[in-house]
């Protein structure tokens, strides 16, 4: 229950909420979806080191993670209560 209370502060409420998280130079480079249970970026094509590393700081911000699955690389985060 602690847990599930913690995680209710730090995920995103809102795709919105999301996006606002994304640097500028950034948010073109993604595309954005979200199913029952995750917001899931995925890159439109290779971001390089730097890029990578900026998207994954703001993902993290959340709690969430990258995917690594080939073609079907993606980065996700949970979505809040």
């Amino acid at each position: 229950e602690a847990i599930n209370g913690l995680l209710a502060k730090i995920c995103p409420k809102s795709l919105e909420e999301v996006k606002t998280s994304i640097p500028q130079e950034c948010k073109e480079l993604i595309t954005y979806e979200e199913n029952q249970k995750y917001y899931i970026l995925k890159p439109k094509a290779f971001l390089g080191s730097e890029n990578f590393g900026k998207i994954l700081n703001a993902i993290r911000g959340f709690g969430g993670e990258y995917v690594s699955a080939g073609k079907n690389s993606h980065f996700r985060i949970l979505k809040g209560a």
